[in-house]
């Protein structure tokens, strides 16, 4: 089979590297792989975990396929399978009051990243997400947005950033190249390569600036964000997909 000759050419390689190799692969027929007749031993592993989405039925391979978060949890869960690497577990979602140390604390990461992969630095190092804003409920993790001048000509500082502390997953990857330090499940900076002034960075920035001059907007977005914390709190990517709404709005109406 063409996945299996391919997931074991990526695990020769840095798990990393190979990781992201075996991400490309659309996650519809990876999910009909091994929800196949031909592969039940598969299928069940996968019914053993309580984390995979569940793919007898057209319908649900309909909404797998609509559905962004739904669609990263089946993927990671059938990597997990192929290498028994229980990948991107889940750290639940925790909120904090505004410190006045996460700014310094963003200074600190951005002259380390400009001291161990500065070369690929193109544009600025912008202190993004809830932690950028003063005053706002956040998630203890700061979230840093590095411009680069391309995915394709930035991917060697995936090593650089895997061997100076940073967990690199392929999540994402036709618009970011995405890490978490020091793991998944103990997040405390969350970093971003992405095209600088393409538009997920103006995005970015122009949410982040809103919320900065707006005290009545980023209150909404508080109490949105506490009641998405408390419904979904062992799920970070439906807490981040149901945020989007209110995030789309307040960008089209500014």
């Amino acid at each position: 089979m063409l996945l299996y000759s391919h997931s074991r050419m990526a695990l020769r390689s840095s798990w990393p590297i190979g990781y992201g190799r075996l991400f490309r692969f659309s996650p519809i027929p990876v999910a009909r792989y091994f929800c196949s007749a031909a592969n039940n031993r598969y299928r069940k592993k996968c019914e053993q975990k309580q984390n995979i989405i569940s793919c007898s039925t057209s319908a649900q391979l309909r909404w797998a396929r609509n559905s962004a978060a739904a669609r990263f949890r089946l993927v990671t869960a059938a990597l997990a399978i192929i290498t028994g690497v229980e990948s991107m577990k889940q750290a639940s979602v925790e909120l904090s009051e505004y410190s006045p140390d996460w700014p310094s604390k963003f200074e600190i990461e951005k002259r380390f990243l400009l001291e161990v992969a500065g070369s690929y630095n193109h544009g600025t190092i912008e202190h993004v997400g809830s932690t950028s804003i003063p005053g706002l409920i956040a998630k203890p993790v700061i979230d840093i947005m590095f411009g680069v001048k391309s995915l394709e000509e930035s991917k060697p500082a995936i090593k650089i950033l895997t061997n100076n502390g940073y967990s690199y997953f392929p999540y994402k990857g036709d618009v970011m190249h995405w890490f978490c330090k020091p793991s998944n499940e103990f997040r405390t900076h969350h970093l971003y390569l992405i095209p600088f002034q393409s538009p997920l960075w103006n995005e970015r920035i122009n949410f982040r600036d809103i919320l900065r001059n707006n005290k009545s907007i980023a209150e909404a977005y508080s109490r949105i964000k506490i009641e998405l914390a408390s419904k979904y709190k062992n799920d970070r990517e439906l807490y981040t997909t149901e945020k989007w709404p209110f995030i789309k709005q307040v960008l089209e109406s500014a």
